[in-house]
């Protein structure tokens, strides 16, 4: 990946991105691109707008999430000609009827249309998405609000998977509950964890059928996939970081390895808590204003320490300290957090009595051998260690969901 200004070569689209910001901003400001358009742009002909994947020949705005355009344009009859051909996938890959195809996709339709818990969720952006059970629509109530997605980022997905059913002695066909193009990722939701369902018919004639579609999916190449168990996020959110920044792009038009994730295997520690960080940088001087964390117990409510002021302080997410800096979060990644929990918790306490609550938070956290380095020189150690993961800014609101 190289620069497009000066052709310096990166091996990591980040890299180049933050190169693009810290030494080519005046560039940027005159071609009124970010730095990831123009990053695009110089790979795709000049030009940052895509083409609906459908056929229709529409343009597709910019994705500031994907740092690419979208897959799908905001036309409703996009999805129509989608699920048009996904039926012609099917007869074409599985080499069965359309007529068995249809009946078999409609029928399915219709049995899950006429389901009590069957809806229709309507996006921030008008457009509007399917759902079958009250998880379902939690999930895109949260891609809505707090992941910002909209409606054309959901679509048909392109195809359908057989699998074999030993008890019925036939073969089934998995069709999924929600693919997103822009990450060419299916996504199945179902209970597990906090919702967990006892029923003892799901247990004993349904149970084993998501044990088959996960066999399916793990073997297949083609599509990124993730089941997500009951309400728990975490693992969609660091899923989607992973596919839009972790592939080498110099190696895009190759097929890259695809992502499998059962959120059974990568169950968290019960009662455990999960922190995150944010450095907050003044937008136009570059320099650090405050430093935040927050634990996923806490409300909603930041520990902030500001240098400005050179005191600590509580803050809750709609402050201003989100609104008028430049923003990156950071996820805390070592597997125990006692050390963290107290940690917090006397930085808390500091930030809400005001008892000693100058005492710089990146001294205390390094005193206690949990470090930081954003690599852009804040940093509270020599060794350039990092007890934290970058994520993306935006996603700093997930630590404050709460589910409606």
């Amino acid at each position: 990946m190289n620069c497009p200004k000066c052709r310096k070569y990166f091996d990591k689209k980040q890299k180049c991105v933050d190169h693009i910001n810290k030494f080519h901003s005046e560039d940027l400001d005159q071609l009124g691109w970010n730095a990831e358009q123009w990053l695009y742009a110089s790979t795709h002909g000049g030009s940052i707008k895509g083409k609906c994947f459908c056929g229709c020949g529409r343009d597709t705005g910019w994705n500031y999430k994907t740092g690419k355009p979208f897959k799908v344009s905001t036309n409703p009859e996009c999805k129509k000609r989608l699920y048009q051909q996904a039926e012609r996938n099917m007869q074409k890959a599985r080499g069965v009827s359309v007529h068995s195809i249809l009946n078999d996709m409609e029928h399915q339709k219709m049995m899950q249309e006429h389901r009590p818990t069957h809806g229709v969720y309507t996006f921030t952006d008008g457009g509007t998405v399917d759902y079958l059970s009250k998880l379902e629509l939690n999930f895109l109530k949260f891609c809505d609000k707090v992941m910002e997605f909209t409606s054309n980022m959901f679509a048909p997905c392109p195809t359908s998977f057989p699998y074999y059913d030993p008890k019925t002695n036939t073969t089934r066909q998995y069709m999924p509950d929600y693919y997103l193009p822009d990450y060419n990722l299916i996504v199945e939701i179902k209970d597990g964890r906090d919702q967990t369902n006892t029923n003892p018919a799901f247990i004993e004639e349904t149970k084993y059928k998501v044990a088959l579609k996960d066999e399916v999916m793990k073997k297949q190449k083609e599509f990124n996939y993730i089941r997500i168990s009951g309400a728990n996020y975490t693992p969609f959110v660091e899923l989607l970081y992973k596919i839009t920044h972790e592939p080498d792009p110099d190696f895009e038009s190759k097929k890259p390895k695809n992502y499998v994730i059962i959120t059974e295997a990568a169950e968290v520690v019960e009662n455990q808590n999960t922190y995150y960080m944010i450095i907050c940088r003044d937008p136009s001087l570059h320099t650090v204003h405050c430093i935040g964390l927050i634990r996923t117990d806490g409300d909603g409510i930041w520990y902030m320490y500001d240098y400005d002021m050179g005191r600590s302080v509580m803050r809750h997410y709609n402050c201003p300290e989100f609104t008028q800096n430049t923003i990156r979060a950071f996820e805390y990644i070592p597997n125990d957090t006692t050390v963290m929990d107290q940690v917090y918790d006397v930085l808390c306490n500091q930030a809400y009595t005001r008892v000693n609550n100058d005492m710089d938070v990146m001294v205390t956290l390094a005193d206690n051998e949990i470090y930081i380095d954003d690599g852009e020189g804040f940093t509270n150690n020599t060794m350039r260690l990092m007890s934290f993961r970058p994520i993306d800014s935006y996603l700093f609101k997930f630590a404050q969901h709460e589910e409606e």
